[in-house]
């Protein structure tokens, strides 16, 4: 399938690896030209460089850490001089401490208030204009399951994501009649190094092997089958086409089944 991004200009975050990188990857496979940010420099120009050899687009990267408040700023002004506009953006936020309400101090919670929320906050408020003026955006968060199921363990993840996406839907609505469409990707344990990572620590705890902590993990889900990247990679591809332009205000579960609610 032709998605057709070549005239589009996509801004993804945290994209030196992981789901990030994923989803810089598959909007620059369907021509979209890049902008890329993440902390460590040598890892983002090393995966700038590949996504350059692989797709022929042009792909800028920033290194910054989002969570300084000059950093969304100076990223964003990056992209407009080297491009003049950004037509998507994928927000990837990183993830917070774990925690429950008993172990977290009020300098926890202000910093999941400032590390989680206030990156895309910042963001949205720069690259709306722009999108109003042209009359055509994708603003397209990458959250997590834990929105949709909080538990005690990701406490401030859930709390501070779903405030993003209440963000995400008021955004929708205020902005749909400018051709902007806004959604929130809830994906639950993938096939990433933060993901493996996870599975290492339980597999440790329970005195299991790596493969055993994985068949656990992937028995919660309805395919028994832990996320590849290229999946949800494929979603926010699809989402940042026009042939996504009737979805927005959306919260998409992409978690094999793993949340059990209806709603």
């Amino acid at each position: 399938m032709n998605l057709n991004l070549n005239d589009r200009v996509a801004l993804v975050c945290a994209a030196s690896k992981g789901l990030g990188r994923g989803a810089a990857m598959a909007l620059a496979r369907e021509g979209a030209d890049l902008v890329i940010c993440a902390r460590g420099a040598e890892a983002l120009e090393g995966t700038a460089e590949q996504i350059r050899a692989e797709t022929g687009v042009d792909v800028l990267p920033v290194p910054c850490d989002l969570n300084g408040a000059d950093e969304a700023q100076r990223l964003v002004e990056r992209a407009l001089a080297a491009f003049g506009r950004v037509d998507i953006l994928v927000s990837n936020i990183a993830h917070p401490k774990m925690g429950g309400f008993s172990t977290l101090s009020e300098e926890d919670w202000r910093n999941g208030f400032e590390t989680i929320f206030l990156p895309v906050l910042r963001l949205c408020r720069l690259v709306v204009p722009g999108m109003r003026e042209r009359g055509w955006g994708r603003i397209l968060n990458i959250s997590s399951y834990a929105v949709k199921e909080p538990n005690a363990t990701y406490l401030l993840s859930g709390v501070f994501r779903t405030a993003i996406a209440v963000l995400n839907k008021s955004l929708a609505n205020e902005l749909g009649v400018d051709g902007i469409r806004v959604n929130t990707l809830c994906p639950g344990l993938f096939h990433t190094d933060l993901g493996e990572g996870i599975l290492q620590r339980m597999a440790e705890r329970d005195g299991k092997t790596f493969e055993e902590a994985e068949v656990e993990m992937a028995a919660y889900t309805a395919t028994r089958q832990l996320g590849r990247v290229e999946e949800l990679a494929g979603l926010i591809a699809f989402l940042s086409s026009d042939l996504g332009n009737h979805i927005t205000g959306q919260m998409l579960m992409v978690e094999g089944g793993k949340a059990k609610g209806l709603f």
